[in-house]
């Protein structure tokens, strides 16, 4: 239940943060285009006030020659004046929209590098989550033989290799096929059993199954006899699985026979740990 919670978080995380970096370029223009409009209001306001100062200033009555001297000095001053402010004016609006452009990229830079962040650490653990539980179950295979008929009492009789990809995995090996043992006197068992890179499975359990004969001799009767299981403890890389036979303990084994005129097969299947 907390692995799902874990999950809807992240996801939620993962939308979350797509969706700010999708409107994050279309707020910063919108904070521009405010700020613009500001600055553009601020100086006509400005201009505004000094042309009526100027026309306060006019309407003074002065002598004539005063006038004509005022008026002079005014023009040259207002020429003077024009130019200082115009490159003042055009400095200052410069420098604060070079800050404020600044100002906002480094802010939307890193918020989009914090989103991305997030988005990489949502996909890592994702992703993680998915190969440490789906990839289990797809490593499957299938070693098929046909009329085998195999009379060994003793050995191996058929491989199958196998890649394994987790350590901290089961695997689920089967055999499918026919089996038999024919008495030649009071007493016969045979076993046949499935080894893992030539050894039985010790955990649990070995994967094995018996034929005891007592009775009537020569009875020759070839059984369907699955043998299956799960193994733990082995280590990841190439795995080789093996069916063989022999004799139980206390007993001689009689005529075996393995996979009679049919087809058999061993089946590999790389599982979860068992609970």
């Amino acid at each position: 239940m907390a692995r799902y919670a874990l999950n809807s978080v992240l996801l939620t995380i993962l939308i979350t943060q797509s969706i700010r970096i999708k409107f994050s370029s279309r707020s910063y223009h919108l904070t521009y285009a405010w700020t613009s409009f500001l600055n553009s209001t601020h100086k006509s306001r400005w201009t505004q006030l000094r042309y009526s100062r100027g026309l306060r200033k006019r309407s003074q009555p002065v002598r004539e020659g005063q006038r004509r001297r005022r008026k002079k000095d005014r023009k040259k001053a207002s020429t003077l004046d024009s130019r200082k402010l115009r490159k003042f004016s055009i400095t200052k609006v410069l420098k604060e929209e070079t800050s404020s452009q600044f100002k906002e990229q480094f802010f939307r830079m890193k918020q989009s590098t914090i989103s991305f962040g997030f988005i990489l650490f949502t996909i890592v653990v994702l992703f993680t989550e998915v190969t440490s539980t789906s990839s289990y179950g797809l490593g499957v295979k299938q070693c098929a033989f046909n009329k085998l008929n195999d009379g060994r009492e003793n050995g191996q009789i058929m491989t199958c290799d196998f890649q394994k990809v987790f350590s901290n995995s089961a695997l689920r090996v089967t055999y499918q096929g026919v089996l038999r043992l024919i008495q030649t006197s009071n007493g016969y068992c045979g076993r046949w059993y499935l080894t893992i890179n030539g050894k039985e499975c010790s955990s649990p359990q070995p994967i094995d199954t018996v034929i005891y004969s007592y009775g009537t001799k020569g009875l020759n009767i070839h059984r369907a006899s699955p043998l299956d299981g799960f193994c733990n403890n082995i280590p990841a890389g190439r795995v080789t699985v093996g069916l063989s036979v022999g004799k139980c303990s206390g007993y001689s084994v009689g005529d075996a026979f393995t996979c009679w005129n049919s087809a058999c097969r061993l089946i590999i299947e790389e599982v979860p740990l068992m609970q």
